[in-house]
């Protein structure tokens, strides 16, 4: 399995970075249903980014720049979730 792109973003993620950049969303109350795999911070950092609905649909995608895996596969891991992090971080806003 090539894992390229994760270990390229895992290896940017810094956590201190992290908790600074997911303070800056407000908490969103969902029904957890698919998202159950995907950290309340997570889902808060890109609701506030794309909004509920888009973040939902979003987490189930393959990501290119995550060697196609989805966000929900990413976070059953150490490495996966911070790689995903790292990618949430780079998004535009």
């Amino acid at each position: 399995m090539d894992t390229e792109n994760i270990d390229f973003f895992a290896n940017k993620y810094n956590e201190e970075n992290w908790l600074r950049f997911s303070k800056c969303f407000e908490k969103n109350n969902f029904t957890y249903d698919v998202n159950e795999n995907i950290p309340q911070d997570v889902f808060n950092s890109l609701a506030g980014l794309l909004g509920v609905d888009e973040s939902k649909q979003w987490i189930t995608r393959e990501l290119k720049q995550l060697d196609l895996k989805t966000p929900i596969e990413l976070a059953k891991t150490d490495k996966g979730l911070k790689a995903l992090k790292a990618l949430i971080m780079r998004m535009p806003n």
